[in-house]
């Protein structure tokens, strides 16, 4: 029996079976459990009433075990009453009879790490489907090296407000020492661009900039010819997202005259109405890492100086994480992956497979020659139905660095400065 005071900087846990009672807090306060050494193990816990329980299956010991919370009265404290987490063992078959009830019962089976479940006790669907949905977002957020301790470890504070501007000081215009260069940007959510935009007059002075967009942006088109007078603006079906977009210009050739291209989108994802925290920091972190504050610079000089460089992309999106295994990555996508492969006549271990997450980077047209003269456009993919998960998209996203690396080249990464 352990009793643990909220937040607290180390504890350890043997493997084993757990239950997990939170006290004291107010409804409003969220705990993090973390193992620190594991990016990939970790939960949120949400103390809606004191005495709130939870089971937890740990297939290996937790050494670095570690607690924050979340709360109305700010980062780290601890809201109006302390708030201890009590751990007491349980037996393995108390656990799996609680997990097996679980998974009749939406939501109450939720992951803290590889092979280790968390099972929630307790709370109303309403409390369920928030912590659910929190509990996603966190996990992938510490995955990113974005969640809030590794952001206040940065100095990145910046990516936390929306109201912030991304890029900094105007840059120098850009040298064609470096060879000719271009932005594509591919437009959906036009609430984003006045971001982009303002990384663009910022940062990527004397770059050429080609815009596609998959809604009607007749309106915004006119105002992007009034500031980028050079800027080829393109009209596209709404289809494969910006990933068809994008292949459709690679195949007409719009990308062989320069030396390397950015390419980006406006990236915003809504949960009731809301931009998610993860959506607004995943998009910052990604434009600051290819263009802003002399990125854009430090990016275009490595392609002119690495000639075998295919690939730059942000350093926290490239998954999977060293050490880890790809297969979670790929399974609903792997078949579509085959079928693209054996038309390029490749082949591919899938354990060598790795992916930027939000498909954006900066790429030499020439390692992608492969993957051109499949002539794949907007009319191999879908029109938009909503769907994710096994699409041709979502399959792509997770080829390009294969392409490029099945061409001779190298994949590297960049992060904010």
């Amino acid at each position: 029996m352990v009793d643990i005071s909220v937040p607290t900087a180390s504890f350890s846990l043997d493997e084993g079976f757990y239950r997990l009672t939170l006290r004291g807090g107010t409804p409003a306060d969220v705990v993090q459990l973390i193992d620190r050494d594991n990016p990939s193990r970790g939960c949120v816990l949400f103390s809606r009433q004191s005495g709130q329980t939870y089971l937890l299956k740990l297939k290996r010991p937790l050494s670095a075990g570690m607690i924050t919370v979340n709360s109305p009265a700010g980062e780290g404290a601890s809201g109006a009453t302390p708030i201890s987490l009590h751990c007491s063992k349980i037996s393995k078959a108390m656990y799996y009879g609680a997990g097996l009830a679980a998974l009749t019962k939406p939501r109450r089976l939720q992951r803290f790490g590889p092979g280790e479940k968390l099972v929630v006790r307790g709370g109303t669907a309403q409390d369920l489907a928030l912590f659910a949905s929190q509990n996603v977002e966190f996990r992938y957020l510490r995955l990113y090296g974005l969640d809030n301790r590794s952001v206040d470890a940065r100095g990145w504070q910046w990516l936390l407000d929306a109201e912030r501007p991304v890029s900094g000081q105007k840059q120098p215009a850009h040298s064609e020492v470096s060879g000719r260069i271009c932005v594509y940007v591919h437009m959906h959510y036009w609430e984003t661009w006045p971001e982009i935009e303002a990384i663009l007059s910022n940062d990527c002075e004397g770059a050429d900039l080609i815009v596609t967009s998959s809604v009607d942006a007749s309106q915004h088109f006119s105002k992007i010819a009034q500031r980028f007078p050079h800027a080829q603006l393109v009209a596209t079906e709404n289809r494969g997202r910006d990933v068809g977009p994008f292949l459709e210009m690679l195949s007409k050739g719009m990308f062989d005259q320069y030396t390397a291209v950015c390419k980006i989108h406006g990236k915003l994802s809504k949960k009731d109405g809301r931009e998610t925290a993860i959506g607004l920091r995943v998009r910052r972190y990604i434009l600051a890492s290819l263009l802003a504050n002399g990125n854009f610079r430090q990016a275009t000089e490595a392609f002119a100086a690495k000639p075998a460089l295919g690939l730059l992309g942000p350093q926290n999106l490239l998954l999977p994480p060293r050490g880890g295994n790809i297969k979670a990555y790929i399974k609903s996508e792997w078949s579509i992956m085959q079928r693209v492969f054996a038309r390029a006549n490749i082949e591919i271990d899938p354990k060598d497979i790795q992916f930027f997450v939000g498909t954006m980077f900066w790429f030499r047209p020439r390692a992608f020659s492969g993957l051109q003269k499949l002539g794949i456009g907007l009319g191999d993919f879908d029109a938009e139905n909503g769907k994710k998960r096994s699409t041709l998209q979502h399959a792509f996203e997770r080829m390009f660095c294969a392409f490029v690396q099945n061409a001779g080249y190298t994949v590297d990464v960049i992060s904010p400065p």
